[in-house]
């Protein structure tokens, strides 16, 4: 897999060992796409699909990096974020995605939870679009302080998957 990703690149990786660690938390969303794609393929190798897995990929994988001063220094989205919230990715870069929140208390309390933790499964957020609209989410999420780029301190990475017609259907 870090193959794959590194051919969908086009520089060099950085931090093979921080990448190996970021693919085994989202390593079960990534054999479900594979196993998908291996099956519509009529189990041919994806030469040329591979590069589409994370293109197509449903949900949004995240990771956010802070420095010291629990400033967001880096914003690494997969393109689902894009039809996800209505922001383009460089969009999602120039932005605090502190903005997102519906309720800057709930982040907080996330904040707060997955620091205590480390961890997090299926954990509800309420979230904005660019539109306005209301985005309900639930996220896989670790807080990660381990073999992390320079000048970052801690960083939140995981899987954000978007709940809101199932939300929606539930209050019905």
């Amino acid at each position: 897999v870090v193959g794959v990703i590194a051919i969908m690149d086009d520089k060099p990786l950085e931090n093979e060992t921080y990448l190996k660690r970021l693919l085994e938390f989202v390593k079960s969303k990534s054999e479900l796409e594979f196993e998908k794609l291996i099956v519509k393929d009529d189990k041919t190798l994806l030469i040329k699909g591979s590069s589409d897995i994370f293109e197509n990929f449903q949900d949004v994988l995240f990771q956010v990096c802070y420095n010291e001063d629990h400033e967001q220094i880096d914003v690494v989205l997969s393109p689902s974020a894009e039809n996800t919230f209505g922001y383009s990715i460089n969009e999602f870069r120039e932005m605090d995605l502190a903005e997102l929140y519906f309720d800057q208390n709930q982040r907080e309390s996330f904040f707060q939870l997955l620091k205590t933790e480390k961890r997090l499964r299926n954990y509800p957020l309420t979230l904005k679009k660019k539109d306005g609209g209301i985005l309900y989410v639930e996220i896989d999420c670790e807080f990660v302080v381990d073999e992390l780029p320079d000048s970052t301190a801690f960083a939140f990475r995981g899987v954000l998957k978007d709940v809101t017609q199932r939300f929606k259907e539930n209050l019905r």
